[in-house]
């Protein structure tokens, strides 16, 4: 049985069939790549969103605070922009340029910083505000500096001016602890200052305070790989009285 032929009418029927299919197709991808297309951008702005970083670091010897941002890949933690430092917006920060929006780090507590240091002036993290992580050892200092009292007025700047003797004694000890990253002992070093000891037993306790801590951070592997600084904290350390130990660190790191 022979095939039976087309006519002009079923080739015309087919051609139209075809066409109302393939424009069919044209019409259903528009959708799926207008979607891909959005869901790439929506990826993309997440992405560029995770790799801003910022937060807070502090001067270890002027404790003065600003805010620092930057870039990196959130994946490999490969940074691919320099760091910039912002001026600090919120006012719980304090720092030693006056601006409307700044807090300047109160007379009373920074008269008593010594102008000299033992080690080369570094910035120390705080925190990071991207991060849910606690607050670095800086943030130590932070807080205890911004403790209030009762009447939810700072603390320590009030109490530095009624206790200006006590107050001498507790700063620049402070200030030595925080230039050896011996932030940990800060609470303890606050602590003696609002005992009821007489200044001559707060000044012992004081220097039995540092020099433990200086000694501690002597005693460190990491820290006897840099001699320099092993010589710098035991001659701090020396500063509160003679101390057998911490003179051994200083003759064997000259």
């Amino acid at each position: 049985m022979s095939e039976l032929a087309t006519t002009p009418v079923d080739r015309a029927h087919s051609r139209s069939h075809l066409a109302t299919t393939s424009k069919g197709w044209r019409i259903g991808v528009w959708p799926i790549s207008l979607a891909a297309i959005l869901t790439l951008l929506l990826f993309a702005v997440i992405y560029w969103q995770m790799t801003y970083v910022s937060g807070i670091e502090l001067n270890t010897h002027t404790w003065e605070q600003r805010a620092f941002s930057f870039r990196r890949d959130p994946i490999f933690g490969t940074q691919f922009s320099p760091v910039k430092h912002n001026k600090p917006l919120s006012t719980g920060l304090w720092t030693s340029v006056p601006n409307p929006n700044h807090k300047i780090l109160p007379l009373a507590i920074s008269k008593h910083l010594s102008q000299t240091t033992y080690l080369p002036r570094r910035w120390d993290l705080v925190r990071l505000e991207s991060s849910n992580t606690p607050g670095a050892a800086a943030s130590i200092l932070v807080l205890l500096l911004e403790a209030h009292n009762r009447g939810f007025d700072p603390f320590w700047p009030q109490w530095s001016v009624d206790q200006p003797t006590r107050a001498a004694v507790i700063w620049p000890a402070a200030q030595l602890l925080v230039e050896f990253s011996q932030y940990d002992k800060l609470p303890s070093l606050l602590d003696q200052a609002v005992l009821g000891n007489s200044p001559k037993q707060l000044t012992e306790s004081v220097g039995q305070l540092v020099q433990l801590a200086l000694l501690q951070y002597c005693q460190q592997p990491g820290n006897q790989a840099q001699p320099a600084n092993v010589h710098a904290a035991a001659k701090a350390g020396l500063t509160y009285g003679a101390h057998p130990e911490l003179q051994k660190f200083l003759e064997a790191n000259p």
